[in-house]
């Protein structure tokens, strides 16, 4: 994840293979007709970095970000028009992004269509979504629409290449790099984590096999943090853990961290909240690797309780 932060673009100038969607979003900003923006595109190709970035040109402003997968109701939608209704104290403007829109309930969106008709003039709206087919038309007709597409495998490797560069990586092959560009599938943050994992290595097919078993860890991980984000039984959990045993614990135990933490900023109600703190502090303590799967197995059992 260090690749990943360290080289998300902070500014337009930064972003890569999106040069006309650059233009209009800057071209529209600058001319106030950028208050409501629909950010479509796969994962990981730079709607939710573009729409930081399209924030930042608005001066002086607070953000705030809501990811719809676990902030679907309407009550949750309301409170955040409500807030929204008031003047920033601490900007001129507020900015609020909306990642996965999609998965707002129908009654949610219908509630806060007024607001994205006549936004008050402080505050703006910045929507991201993989599925534009799930957004209903009345939004759609009412947005500034960025789509943004799979970048191209030479835009890929260039992005990798400057990062081996000024990462000092001298001795990374290009078969590595070529190799890290073609399995992110478009994706620049599937490629910087892709490179992430495999820019020590000496050759094409240690790096293949790395990340075919990172790969299967971490889809595996992820499906173990879900289940118990949504509250399950031990006996899921261990059916899964079973498909987990020569993965590493400690690979998995952050991959549910970093699920959790995530999940856990868009809490809204107190129980939530606490649960996901029980959570966090079940996984806090790295896992010591001569112990094998035990750590993972007994703070799943925590986790359940």
């Amino acid at each position: 994840m260090e690749l990943i932060n360290k080289y998300r673009p902070k500014t337009f100038e930064q972003v890569i293979g999106h040069d006309r969607q650059v233009d209009a979003l800057q071209s529209a900003l600058e001319k106030g007709k950028a208050r409501t923006v629909l950010f479509v595109g796969p994962s990981g190709v730079g709607k939710t970095t573009l729409a930081r970035i399209a924030a930042t040109q608005l001066g002086e402003h607070e953000l705030i970000e809501v990811n719809a997968a676990s902030d679907t109701g309407i009550d949750d939608m309301r409170a955040l028009m409500e807030r929204c209704s008031y003047r920033p104290l601490n900007g001129e403007s507020r900015v609020v992004i909306v990642d996965e829109f999609q998965g707002l309930s129908k009654a949610a969106v219908q509630s806060w269509l007024k607001n994205l008709e006549e936004p008050a003039p402080w505050a703006y709206w910045f929507l991201c979504t993989t599925d534009y087919a799930k957004i209903p038309d009345n939004v759609r007709t009412r947005c500034l629409r960025i789509e943004l597409r799979p970048l191209r495998l030479n835009d890929l490797m260039a992005l990798l290449a400057d990062v081996a560069k000024k990462e000092g990586l001298k001795k990374v092959s290009a078969d590595v790099v070529a190799l890290c560009a073609e399995e992110a599938h478009g994706s620049p943050r599937q490629a910087l984590s892709n490179f992430a994992i495999c820019g020590q290595c000496a050759t094409e097919e240690e790096a293949a096999d790395l990340l075919r078993t990172v790969v299967r860890e971490s889809a595996e991980a992820v499906e173990l943090a879900r289940l118990l984000v949504k509250g399950t039984n031990l006996k899921t959990v261990w059916a899964l853990l079973n498909k987990l045993k020569e993965a590493n614990p400690e690979s998995v135990r952050r991959i549910l961290r970093a699920y959790v933490s995530k999940v856990a900023l868009g809490a809204r109600n107190e129980n939530d909240m606490r649960y996901f703190a029980h959570l966090l502090r079940v996984f806090d303590k790295p896992f010591d690797s001569g112990d094998g799967m035990a750590p993972l197995i007994i703070a799943c059992e925590r986790a359940v309780k």
